[in-house]
């Protein structure tokens, strides 16, 4: 099984070159390992590119939910990541939240951060200082 990099999962999005859109597709139709920080760094990338918010979760949902082949590990982080970014939430800050389900607390400094977490795998700690 081989691990896709961000540039495979954007090109497949994207589709700004044809030939490599061809073979980032054929990568995306066999079984493959996607981390949370591809995904993570494909939401900065298409960010940079313009795409909206409803345009980012779209491309997300479509990667998380219909690559039914996709070893995902964080899948249930980046859903919940996911689903709280299109509510409004930074996607980076929201996946460090989701991916800290081993802890008891994630404590930040960042008050808006905390109107997001929903649903949270662990209680917010707001730190004071």
């Amino acid at each position: 099984m081989r691990s896709l990099d961000t540039n495979v999962i954007v090109r497949v999005l994207l589709q700004d070159n044809v030939e490599q859109a061809r073979v980032a597709a054929q990568a995306l139709a066999e079984p493959a390992l996607l981390l949370a920080t591809v995904v993570l760094e494909t939401v900065w990338v298409l960010t940079g590119k313009a795409w909206s918010r409803a345009e980012i979760v779209q491309a997300l949902r479509r990667l998380l939910l219909e690559f039914e082949h996709l070893l995902i590990p964080d899948e249930d982080a980046l859903i919940w990541a996911t689903d709280r970014f299109e509510a409004g939430g930074d996607f980076a800050d929201l996946l460090h939240v989701g991916l800290s389900g081993q802890a008891s607390t994630f404590a930040t400094f960042d008050r808006k951060l905390e109107r997001y977490c929903g649903g949270a795998p662990v209680r917010i700690e707001l730190l004071t200082g």
